[in-house]
């Protein structure tokens, strides 16, 4: 049998067209990226 924990949402602005997880800052944790295409950016959120 297999548990999941409950959903997370996490908001990365508008138009975003991709996402990737992986521990950019070595702290252990895992962080997600995330690229925005309307506004020409990345969002980075850490230790979710």
């Amino acid at each position: 049998m297999i548990i999941f924990a409950a959903a997370v949402n996490y908001n990365s602005g508008p138009g975003t067209a991709s996402l990737v997880t992986a521990g950019f800052n070595h702290d252990g944790q895992i962080d997600i990226a995330s690229i925005n295409i309307n506004s020409n950016s990345i969002s980075l959120q850490y230790r979710c």
